[in-house]
């Protein structure tokens, strides 16, 4: 018997990763600009942990900057391009027929 449902809320409430992905391009675009996006394949960025990201960043904007310093300046311009996101629109509306099943239930979320 279901006794508890457990949500990471990153990806399963609310879909995050298209905008991780499309903050990650423009990290680079505003590190590197005369990157040609058009030609480059960004999709190695897609599902790295934060150890590779920095790495594969430090590719793309072709920096020798230790790791440390890419991921501060990530960071940094990751939290302000997130503060600017309407999460509502980031919200999947499939998960509320979920939460309104397992409150009926009487599931712990």
């Amino acid at each position: 018997m279901l006794k508890a449902i457990i949500f990471d809320m990153d990806g399963v409430i609310v879909d995050t990763e298209f905008q991780d992905f499309r903050i990650q391009q423009e990290f680079i675009k505003k590190e590197n600009p005369t990157i040609d996006h058009a030609a480059t394949n960004f999709d190695e960025l897609i599902g790295q942990s934060y150890d590779m990201l920095y790495k594969t960043l430090r590719k793309f904007i072709d920096s020798n900057d230790s790791l440390s310093a890419i991921k501060e300046r990530f960071e940094k311009f990751n939290d302000a391009a997130y503060e600017s996101i309407n999460y509502q629109q980031l919200f999947r509306k499939n998960i509320l027929s979920i939460l309104t099943w397992a409150k009926a239930n009487n599931i712990s979320m």
